[in-house]
């Protein structure tokens, strides 16, 4: 095998394995998850859980049999530049909230490191948001089950 399609078929399916496992996590705690979205989306909240639940699914999917992967890419740049708001907003919050108990050192070192692992969420964010826009502009290399649209080529 080709040094090239091993590298495409191995970003494809840690880019699908990485949506997926979040995916399965996300869905153990569903309404953890609804809740913890009602400051971005406070109106149609389930709505948007279940539309980002099958926005990750599919787009996983897709990328991983290279189908249509250049569209689900592009949901993916949208879907992770507002992972990175979501995350980012959580670390404030963190930040915030060991600011109101400066006297107490063990909330003030779980705000620290919720405020570490949001941050950290949102780079991860930035990466998966710019492999996503590489998938949209090429497609998903060789072995993909359909060719890439107009603008992209392997």
């Amino acid at each position: 095998m080709d040094y090239e399609i091993a590298g495409w078929l191995v970003l494809r399916i840690s880019y699908a394995w990485l949506l997926l496992s979040a995916l399965k996590n996300l869905l153990a705690d569903r309404k953890g998850t609804v809740d913890s979205m009602r400051g971005m989306f406070p109106f149609a909240t389930e709505m948007a859980a279940w539309f980002m639940f099958a926005m990750m699914g599919l787009s996983a999917v897709s990328i991983l049999l290279g189908l249509w992967a250049q569209v689900a890419g592009a949901c993916m740049v949208v879907f992770n530049l507002m992972g990175v708001r979501f995350h980012l907003g959580f670390a404030k919050q963190a930040q915030d909230i060991a600011k109101q108990h400066p006297g107490d050192e063990a909330m003030g070192e779980v705000a620290a490191i919720a405020a570490v692992g949001h941050g950290t969420s949102a780079q991860k964010n930035i990466v998966l948001a710019a492999v996503g826009l590489l998938f949209a502009l090429m497609g998903t290399g060789p072995l993909s089950l359909t060719e890439p649209m107009v603008w992209g080529a392997w």
